[in-house]
């Protein structure tokens, strides 16, 4: 609506694609991870482990809504390393696994884009946008504020994206909490096309960490 008034539009289709591990149908899984009905294991606390999952078809990506729930758990005081949500057109395609340990089974990815988390103490707790997977070990990580990744508490994650901004949203129910932040980005633009696989990746090295 403006100064000239009204006009309506043709009707247009939308459609809506709801995605789910769904038993691993549909999804290529590298390097050990193991789905099972609605949850992926990225790490199961053995220790020196990268692992990705990646959906086998390629999905539009100018614009989407994500959620998951991210948890880890492990012995003692410290957990590592951490996990990534990946978007990307890397010729390794659906098979893509970045390094162990502080690389979240991320790094070496090209073509992409990640939000990291980390949770081992000695890189900062904390999230990152990483692109194109540099950097030896991910980051620089930044503080959740009150929603602490590494807590060991279910942890909701909600993303939108749209019009070249990433909206970011964490909840721990538990701890009664949240955090929200947002990204400026241009998704298609760092991975090279409209479509991409869309899928999870996530390593530990020598402090292990179990992280579904």
């Amino acid at each position: 609506y403006n100064s000239k008034g009204t006009n309506e539009s043709s009707p247009a289709m939308l459609q809506v694609t709801l995605i789910a591990l769904n038993d691993g149908q549909n999804w290529s899984v590298n390097g050990g991870a193991v789905i099972s009905g609605n949850t992926v294991n990225l790490t199961d606390g053995t220790g020196s482990e990268d692992r990705s999952v990646f959906l086998s078809n390629r999905l539009e990506i100018t614009s989407f809504i994500a959620s998951w729930t991210y948890q880890p758990t492990f012995s003692g005081n410290t957990g590592a390393d951490g996990v990534a949500f990946v978007v990307q057109n890397s010729p390794a395609g659906v098979s893509a696994l970045g390094g162990g340990g502080g690389a979240l089974g991320y790094v070496g990815i090209t073509n992409s884009v990640a939000l990291e988390f980390n949770i081992y103490t000695n890189n900062k707790v904390g999230i990152a946008l990483g692109t194109n997977g540099t950097g030896a070990a991910g980051g620089p990580y930044f503080s959740t504020g009150a929603v602490n990744i590494a807590s060991g508490d279910p942890i909701g994650v909600g993303l939108e994206y749209s019009g070249g901004v990433l909206d970011l949203t964490l909840t721990d129910s538990v701890a009664n909490v949240s955090f929200a932040t947002n990204f400026t980005i241009n998704i298609p633009a760092k991975v090279g096309s409209d479509s991409a696989y869309v899928g999870f990746t996530g390593a530990d090295g020598g402090t292990a960490s179990e992280q579904e």
